[in-house]
């Protein structure tokens, strides 16, 4: 008897929901639906499944990318943004529980961002410590996705936490994409004072990790965890600076500024809030292929070759 996989796609205009897209279409009889961050799902999963052959099991991924990102540091405003992001992801959820087929698994994208507490790291226990808003806005949207978990005992929940992600096609604004973007333009930079560690991972290992973390049947682990060793701001700066010089001959300057730290581009040292991933690395088998300093030179090039299309 055939198996039909389905991948539901929830927030799909994200950069990470786009390239797990492109990495699913790579794999044979699997199958992309996608939804806007409005949901109207009913219709489009009946006429999927009208073309299902009835000697066929049928099984469907969910994955919730949706959120708001939280750029304000007004307190009204921030529980607004939670607020929103926690009622689209509980309407997913519904709409998750309405699925008709013999095996559905639902996974939630949250953020390293979302912290581990010191101690001894537990898999089916959810070890929080939010850094930040955004970090707390994750931790709480945990807990619903907890919740339905605990009370629903035929369908799987997993949560998948992500740190910070470097590839080719990356347009936003954080750290290394806002650096090759204004440095490739020939433009100093107002970075001011760098410090601390972040984990940086290449989009190709993310979305090989989600689509392991998705397709993995040895269990029901609840939380997972993609992310790589920690690696100075101070260095990562150097590399983009250094490719940006491969692309150019152009080595941009740091002139002085605010720190980045208070424009949200970048945080303190972690510490015990730094992820702990060897468990996932255990049971998916998976791990980090691309090196940062390769992957930031991948992705200068990409948006050099970008510019001179334009």
């Amino acid at each position: 008897m055939n198996t039909i996989i389905y991948h539901h796609i929830y927030g799909s205009s994200s950069f990470i929901a786009k390239e797990y897209k492109k990495y699913v279409l790579n794999q044979s009889r699997e199958n992309i639906v996608e939804y806007s961050n409005t949901l109207n799902v009913q219709k489009k999963v009946l006429n999927q499944a009208k073309n299902i052959n009835h000697e066929s099991i049928r099984q469907d991924i969910w994955l919730h990318f949706a959120s708001i990102a939280i750029k304000t540091k007004n307190t009204d405003e921030i529980f607004k943004c939670i607020d929103e992001n926690i009622a689209r992801l509980r309407e997913s959820l519904y709409e998750f529980q309405r699925l008709k087929s013999i095996k559905k698994r639902f996974i939630y994208i949250s953020s390293d961002r979302v912290g581990c507490k010191s101690g001894d790291f537990d898999e089916n226990r959810v070890q929080s410590c939010p850094i930040d808003s955004y970090g707390l806005s994750k931790h709480l949207s945990e807990e619903v996705v907890n919740f339905f978990s605990n009370n629903d005992k035929v369908n799987e929940y997993r949560i998948v936490r992500i740190t910070n992600v470097v590839g080719k096609g990356q347009n936003n604004d954080q750290l290394i994409p806002r650096i090759l973007r204004l440095g490739l333009q020939g433009k100093n930079l107002d970075l001011g004072f760098i410090n601390g560690k972040r984990s940086f991972i290449d989009i190709s290992d993310v979305v090989s990790g989600l689509y392991k973390a998705a397709k993995f049947d040895e269990g029901n682990p609840k939380v997972l965890h993609l992310s790589s060793e920690l690696i100075e701001l101070s260095e990562i700066v150097d590399l983009c600076f250094n490719a940006i010089y491969k692309e150019t001959g152009f080595k941009p300057d740091n002139i002085s500024g605010k720190d980045i730290n208070n424009r949200g581009q970048a945080s303190p040292d972690l510490g015990n809030c730094v992820m702990k991933d060897k468990y996932t690395r255990e049971i998916l088998r998976w791990k980090p292929l691309l090196d940062i300093p390769d992957a930031i030179v991948i992705a200068a090039k990409h948006l050099r070759l970008q510019n001179e299309q334009r």
